[in-house]
């Protein structure tokens, strides 16, 4: 082989060593570059991962922290029934124990009598109280608790079933009144109720 032969063999070589060199170069890049992307995409991925695991963590916390919010309010609400309920009780069972003709039961009988008899605009009156308040409550009492102006005749009978207070109805049925402790304080529990709820807000 001469030199000339030599030196295009050569030329022949280095040419493609240049080329399998930029070959390399290339794919190397092409692999750089895949890489990056690829690491790029997967902390894409992670983060939005670690993004969706975050705000279903806040959401689980929340609805925990809304449960024991709620459980507390049930709580709450019931130890306030069970507080309203004993109260109620408590003062019912004090006014029924007042002794008969005494003055602060004499003055409750008299109130609780105007209203009822207010309320039940009849001719004919049926009126029942507690045996204790019988001899108490008799039609020439009941009379002079009579709005002004209004004339009424009444029957007065002992009903075992009230502890105080009394019940007013007309003969023929049409008007009721119930103005018993019993039937004041029920309507009392709803104000108490009331009133509770509005120092709430």
């Amino acid at each position: 082989m001469d030199d000339q032969e030599k030196r295009l063999e050569e030329e022949i070589l280095g040419d493609a060593r240049q080329k399998a060199e930029r070959v390399v170069a290339r794919a190397n890049a092409d692999a750089a570059a895949a890489l990056k992307r690829a690491r790029t995409l997967n902390e894409r991925r992670r983060t939005k991962a670690l993004e969706q695991t975050r705000e279903e963590a806040e959401h689980h916390a929340e609805n925990i922290l809304s449960g024991i919010w709620n459980e507390q309010r049930k709580m709450w609400l019931m130890r306030r029934e069970e507080v309203i309920r004993r109260f109620l009780k408590g003062l019912l069972d004090d006014l029924g124990a007042a002794p008969a003709k005494s003055p602060e039961r004499l003055a409750s009988l008299s109130t609780l009598a105007a209203e009822a008899l207010a309320a039940v605009p009849a001719a004919e009156v049926l009126v029942e109280v507690s045996a204790v308040d019988l001899p108490t409550v008799t039609p020439e009492w009941l009379a002079k608790r009579l709005p002004a102006g209004r004339a009424a005749r009444f029957t007065v009978q002992a009903s075992s079933g009230i502890g105080g207070g009394l019940k007013v109805a007309s003969a023929d049925g049409r008007f009721t009144y119930d103005n018993t402790y019993a039937a004041r304080l029920a309507r009392l529990e709803e104000e108490f109720r009331r009133t509770l709820a509005d120092c709430e807000k």
